[in-house]
């Protein structure tokens, strides 16, 4: 497994808004991959995201064999698919390097006003090129009291593009949590497990549909039916007679 950091950086994204970091990673990252489907950003994003599961695969297996013994200076002779599968690791980390020198980032400080603590974000260079995932927020002040103009409530125009994205994955990565990042195993939408085990969406529903259109269930419900039926001519009876 990939080592665990101990903090990451805060997000912010390239529209500044205070209220940005309110929005949890878990949340930003699968809410823009169900949004952004079918676009450039979303293969691009995808193959990222898969190419570093990849990368960890490889790594795994390679700690776990003790494969750097074999690829070590000393070797002399280097089996076939570990060396194989080690130019794949070198390839793989290669296109992450290049795919990742595509995004711009630069720091930006932020001071928490109530506690006068100073916070560190990253945000990304404006760019009008890749998905822009956008949404209202309403404007709360300090001590909850709404903001106002003119008037009227504020509304925050939240927007998440794909260098934004891109940066959250990174961070789900070094705390090693991309792996909780998954796809319904009904519907395909985009997820974070809060369970290792998850495989569905929230609330069930998906779960309830998946288990409905499996053999057992419909072996189940076959058999439930037949004794319903077989049944019921008992019951007419019964009716008939009183």
């Amino acid at each position: 497994m990939v080592t665990r950091v101990e903090e990451r950086l805060n997000f912010t994204p390239a529209s500044f808004d205070p209220f940005a970091e309110w929005l949890n990673d878990r949340v930003a990252v699968p809410d823009w991959l169900n949004a952004a489907k079918g676009s450039k950003s979303y293969a691009k994003v995808a193959k990222l995201i898969y190419s570093i599961r990849r990368v960890e695969t490889l790594v795994d297996r390679f700690l776990a064999e003790k494969w750097f013994l074999v690829v070590s200076d000393d070797a002399k002779r280097i089996p076939a698919e570990i060396a194989e599968q080690y130019q794949e690791l070198l390839r793989t980390e290669e296109w992450i390097d290049e795919a990742l020198s595509e995004y711009a980032y630069s720091p930006r400080m932020m001071n928490d006003c109530d506690e006068n603590h100073w916070f560190l974000s990253m945000c990304s260079a404006r760019t009008r090129t890749g998905f822009v995932l956008k949404r209202k927020m309403p404007g709360m002040g300090f001590e909850g009291v709404a903001l106002t103009a003119t008037g009227s409530n504020t509304d925050y125009l939240q927007t998440i593009g794909e260098a934004d994205i891109v940066l959250r994955i990174l961070n789900l990565s070094a705390a090693s949590e991309l792996e909780r990042l998954k796809q319904c195993a009904r519907c395909s939408n985009w997820l974070y497990a809060e369970r290792s085990h998850q495989r569905f969406c929230p609330g069930g529903e998906c779960r309830k549909k998946k288990y409905a259109e499996s053999p057992k269930y419909k072996e189940y419900r076959k058999q439930y039916m037949r004794r319903q039926r077989k049944n019921r001519p008992l019951s007419n009876q019964t009716s008939r007679s009183r």
